[in-house]
């Protein structure tokens, strides 16, 4: 089972709630603490079993022969699902630490005429564990006489679950244009760092093997010494925080952004109400039991002592099992909320108020469970690139339908190598009775009805109100013409989209 915590905070928007009643939450078991007035988002946690499953100690080997020191701890991993793989990469890496340790021996040797040159040998390591990759990082440093010693970082990438190791394009979806974000934000860094004084050549771009790291919610990219810069920067390391990619990676991060939860693995998001803020987090449990995943949303008191317990969970569950189940089965999961072709999305919720009658955490738990019976308006599936290639086939890109009427948009609506109907904007929102309005110093176009709606050409995102809603494709600019997916009329402005009996596009209202 794979879990993280995400700590809401921080999140300022205004929610309206359907019917208001009250819905109170079982005991849920307790979960790590995470401090008041962390101002991360976002807080990635391995979850306890796969920290003690999987271990990684060391093997010790030292020696001090004359003037040559030696000194080397070699990690060695257990806990692995796949014993034989385990045993290979164990063999690997010890492998390399003696092939690095016989070489530093021969070099020595041949430079050991001074008996009064110390010369070293040390090699360490560093074990990272977030999203599923276990990094192992051995780090050398070894000194043969000279002005400096010479560091070299040696870096192995474990795929935890399918036990392999892997590159840094692994990470990424196929012909997704990685490279060109990576590079972008390593150049803006380099900038950034140049200003501090730091100095750096040669960096022109990263290939699918560049060495790498992932800690946190970060991807931390590495060059050796020497490569894009002088000694004084050592090896050189760039963060970048892993939602920043999440357009390119193949299993994106969840995250909190603005008021909304945003999980990206199973398409879907949740509106998070202000009442939430500082005193609810995410925990995300994935492939427990008989679900693909549950989303737990749990209160946590102001009092340390005392227990956090769920509000409600969100669970996700395979369609055909989901089906296969009997009627008494379905009924003590929760409610079906949703349902796609693949998954099936329930809301879990609890039964009496944990806490004691009229203590402060029996109020403030009471206050927030007012929530869950809004649920329906703050659930919604996410677009997706396959629910957009039914638009492929529209007989004739340059007419639409919008609430009975046959509109000429004027400019050809075009569909995108990944199958997306990209349509003109603003001819569309003029006849649905919206004002557009065009930013050219913001880049942005905005829709008002009496709620706007904003628009970022070159983003994917899309706001609504106060909400982001994140889409299959990024607005762009063609000819002086704003285009955006058609999903933007369906999934951020809440309009009816289907193709009629004709072949035509209807865009119409609710």
């Amino acid at each position: 089972m794979n879990r993280k915590k995400i700590l809401i905070t921080c999140l300022a928007a205004s929610m309206t709630l359907s019917s208001i009643s009250f819905a109170y939450a079982d005991k849920a078991n307790k979960n790590d603490k995470i401090q008041n007035g962390n101002q991360q988002k976002i807080i990635t946690q391995i979850e306890k079993k796969n920290k003690s499953e999987i271990k990684v100690t060391k093997e010790i080997v030292k020696n001090k022969e004359g003037n040559i020191t030696l000194y080397m701890e070699i990690p060695v991993i257990d806990g692995l699902t796949d014993v034989k793989f385990q045993d290979q990469i164990n063999k690997t890496i010890n492998q390399k630490a003696y092939d690095l340790m016989e070489e530093f021996q021969r070099e020595a040797k041949l430079k050991s005429v001074s008996k009064s040159t110390e010369m070293e040998f040390y090699l360490e390591f560093e074990v990272k564990n977030s999203h599923g990759v276990l990094s192992i990082v051995l780090k050398n440093y070894q000194y043969t006489g000279g002005a400096n010693g010479e560091n070299l970082n040696y870096y192995y990438n474990i795929d935890i679950e399918s036990n392999r190791t892997i590159q840094l394009s692994d990470l990424f979806k196929a012909e997704s244009n990685y490279k060109l974000a990576i590079n972008g934000e390593i150049n803006r860094q380099i900038a950034e760092r140049e200003k501090n004084g730091e100095k750096f050549d040669n960096f022109k771009t990263i290939t699918n093997n560049r060495q790498f790291y992932i800690e946190g919610e970060d991807l931390v990219i590495v060059f050796p010494q020497y490569s894009i810069g002088p000694r004084t920067i050592g090896i050189p390391e760039f963060r970048i925080p892993l939602y920043q990619l999440n357009d390119y990676l193949k299993v994106p991060i969840s995250r909190v952004e603005g008021s909304v939860y945003y999980n990206h693995k199973y398409n879907f998001q949740f509106k998070i109400a202000p009442i939430w803020e500082d005193k609810v987090y995410i925990v995300e449990s994935y492939n427990n039991e008989n679900l693909e995943a549950k989303i737990d949303f749990v209160y946590t008191p102001k009092d340390s002592n005392l227990m956090d317990y769920r509000l409600m969970s969100i669970l996700v569950m395979d369609r055909d099992a989901y089906y296969k189940l009997s009627r008494d089965n379905k009924n003590n999961l929760g409610y079906v909320i949703s349902e796609t072709s693949e998954y099936v999305y329930i809301i879990e919720t609890y039964g009496s108020n944990p806490y004691i009658y009229g203590s402060r955490a029996y109020n403030e738990y009471k206050e927030l469970s007012v929530v869950i019976d809004g649920v329906d308006d703050l659930f919604k599936l996410n677009a997706t690139k396959e629910e957009s290639k039914e638009y492929k086939n529209v007989k004739d890109y340059k007419w639409v339908m919008i609430n009975g009427k046959k509109e000429n948009l004027n400019k050809d609506m075009y569909v995108t190598k990944n199958g997306t109907l990209m349509i003109p904007v603003a001819k569309v929102s003029k006849s649905l009775g919206y004002k557009v309005k065009w930013d050219p110093q913001k880049n942005t176009v905005t829709l008002d009805a009496g709620k706007t709606s904003t628009i970022s050409i070159g983003k994917n995102q899309y706001a609504f109100s106060k909400a982001l809603v994140f889409l299959e494709e990024e607005a762009v600019v063609i000819n002086g013409t704003a285009f955006v997916p058609v999903s933007y009329f369906e999934k951020v402005l809440n309009l009816e989209v289907k193709i009629n009996a004709e072949g035509m596009l209807t865009i119409e209202r609710r």
